[in-house]
């Protein structure tokens, strides 16, 4: 008997336009717990129960903790090593951690200025906001950044 293999079932669950910090940790929180009696740990997209990432999104999860150097994969498999910099990562608060840190530490030197430095700071962020909407190329936002760095840091 000749057994001919159907197509899988359309996936019909709506994924998020970006991935969040909150869906790395998860994934990180998956290959740490997997790895706390081995060295390696085989993890698979479906071995996530609440993640809320396409399985596409988790691969560029994946392939970002791998280029970051916080994971090593074993060739083509699934299996992966965390590396110490992926455990300093979690002890920091993952991803999302580093997030609130990077907020409050905007917060912090908001705070810091002077009022008539805050005035300008509004402004600028307003008229970036603007232009951020309809930049297309790489470059634009390059050259936005340099001059977001002359108004705070001087020429």
């Amino acid at each position: 008997m000749i057994h001919i293999r159907s197509k899988p079932a359309e996936d019909k669950r709506e994924y998020p336009d970006f991935i969040t910090s909150e869906e790395r940790d998860k994934v990180i929180n998956a290959l740490l717990k997997g790895t706390v009696n081995s060295q390696s740990v085989t993890l698979e997209y479906e071995d996530i129960p609440e993640l809320k990432i396409s399985p596409y999104q988790y691969m560029t999860v994946i392939e970002g903790l791998k280029d970051g150097g916080y994971i090593k994969k074993k060739g083509y498999s699934s299996e992966y090593t965390p590396t110490d910099k992926l455990h300093k990562l979690r002890e920091r608060g993952g991803f999302h951690g580093e997030l609130i840190l990077f907020q409050s530490q905007l917060e912090q030197l908001y705070l810091s200025l002077k009022e008539d430095d805050r005035n300008d700071m509004d402004k600028f962020f307003k008229s970036i906001n603007v232009k951020l909407e309809t930049v297309t190329k790489t470059h634009e936002v390059f050259e936005l950044f340099k001059k977001a760095a002359a108004v705070f840091i001087g020429d």
